[in-house]
């Protein structure tokens, strides 16, 4: 550790330690923040799904939006799960930036 480092270290107070234990609030549906856009869907409340991919996956999903105009990486995942048997609304596939 660097003597400069070390220096403003020692100058910070120590956090008192406490004995007692704080239990963490319990999650409840009304604490989760959905998404909420308004301007699109008044009457329905979003929610963000999320998915780690490998970069060779997504540099492929790039390249096919390249070669597709219109495409968006939202439609693409949304139109998957709807071979699937989801039910997906076709006013959640498209793109509303584009409509302004």
């Amino acid at each position: 550790m660097s003597k400069q480092l070390n220096s403003i270290l020692n100058k910070l107070p120590h956090a008192p330690a406490k004995s007692e234990s704080i239990s963490p609030a319990p999650i409840t549906n009304e604490s989760a923040d959905p998404i909420i856009a308004p301007h699109q869907f008044p009457s329905k409340q979003l929610a963000r799904v999320t998915a780690p991919v490998t970069h060779e996956l997504k540099l492929e999903i790039k390249k096919y939006i390249l070669q597709n105009p219109g495409e968006t990486e939202k439609s693409l995942i949304l139109k998957g799960l709807r071979t699937l048997g989801f039910s997906i609304d076709d006013s959640f596939i498209e793109d509303h930036r584009k409509k302004r």
